[in-house]
This record gives C-alpha cells, structure tokens and sequence, in this order.
C-alpha cells in the first residue's frame, strides 16, 4: 500500500509574520514552501517546484500578486491560486 501525496503550497508574501501564520495553518494539511516575493515564487516554479495550491498577497514591493496569478494561469494552468489582500477597499480586493 503506498502512502497518499502530502499537498504541496506555496506561500508567496513579503510580511514575514503572515508567512509565518500561514505556514503554521497550512503544516497539518501539507508541505509548504515558503517565499517572499514573486520573483522568488516563478523562480522556484521555474527549478520544477511542484506547487498543489498557491496562496499570495496582492500588494508586495517587487511585483504583486495579481502580477504571478497572471504568470501562473499561462505556465502553469492546472495550479489552483488564492489571492488575499489586507485591502478593505471593494475595487482592490
């Protein structure tokens, strides 16, 4: 009997104590790597990271999340993405 797939996410944002939260909510369910910023993200994508679930903010300095999302969707379809935001402002979030 061989054992199921711990799901792989990945983590992208550039608060530390949210990855931190994250990761601490996200470690029962599965593995999480952990980045702080877009570039760092496609750059693990890149090296063959194979990501179940990705979760990012939307605002971080480099490139924003909306920024990978739209990265994501065209090189790698099949990798579900949530997008949080600490905006409270309709057009934002």
């Amino acid at each position: 009997m061989t054992a199921l797939k711990r799901p792989q996410f990945l983590v992208v944002d550039d608060e530390v104590a949210m990855v931190r939260l994250l990761e601490l909510l996200l470690r029962p369910l599965g593995d999480v790597t952990k980045v702080y910023s877009v570039p760092e993200a496609t750059e693990a994508l890149g090296r063959g990271l194979k990501a179940d679930c990705i979760i990012t903010d939307v605002c971080m300095p480099e490139a924003s999340g909306l920024e990978l999302l739209d990265i994501v969707r065209k090189k790698y379809p099949e990798i579900p993405v949530v997008v949080m935001t600490a905006f409270s402002s309709v057009p934002q979030a």
